[in-house]
């Protein structure tokens, strides 16, 4: 292998370069707002940022923050009052959609696989996805694989004002799942 050096503790993925990327130009375009807000406890809203960096952030998002089963999502680029509607559901809040989030999905045992996401027009995104997982109720029910397609619309501002999301699956066999009892899963003692 002459003239190739191999740092194998220092291989960049696709995954960490992009959550790098995005890292350093919100914290360059948004740091000194946001590190003011943060000191004063409030979140900034980022306002003005553009379509295609919306587009990169949600990206991240659903593919590294795997935002569906653990509620952890770029809460600035989203309206506080941001309507988020699927088959079994119309929240309006993003407080409200994070608390539900947050104790939907166990998190250890549940994941998202982004199967694309697109830039429409200037106040439209699209996303297709895969998920499966676990939820936290007492009996474990099992959420098989299943597709979803996301819209998001955003507002003058660059943020977004609605999240509707449509399944592969119908809203009725969505709820039966959750009645239906999962592998057992070992105590952890």
């Amino acid at each position: 292998m002459a003239g190739k050096v191999q740092l194998p503790c220092h291989r960049i993925t696709r995954r960490t370069w992009l959550r790098t990327t995005l890292a350093t130009d919100v914290a360059w375009k948004w740091g000194e707002k946001t590190t003011l807000a943060a000191e004063k406890g409030e979140r900034v809203k980022w306002r003005g940022i553009s379509p295609g960096e919306v587009r990169d952030i949600l990206e991240k998002d659903i593919e590294i923050g795997q935002y569906f089963v653990t509620g952890k999502l770029t809460q600035e680029i989203f309206e506080d009052n941001c309507r988020f509607v699927d088959p079994t559901n119309d929240v309006v809040g993003l407080k409200r959609y994070l608390s539900a989030l947050n104790i939907l999905f166990d998190p250890l045992n549940s994941s998202v696989n982004l199967l694309g996401i697109q830039l429409i027009d200037d106040s439209t995104i699209v996303a297709d996805y895969e998920a499966q997982g676990v939820l936290q109720l007492p009996w474990r029910p099992l959420v098989k694989p299943y597709r979803g397609h996301i819209v998001y619309n955003l507002n003058k501002d660059g943020l977004v004002q609605k999240q509707e999301q449509t399944w592969d699956i119908s809203a009725l066999d969505a709820l039966l799942e959750t009645f239906t009892p999962g592998p057992r899963m070992e105590s952890r003692s």
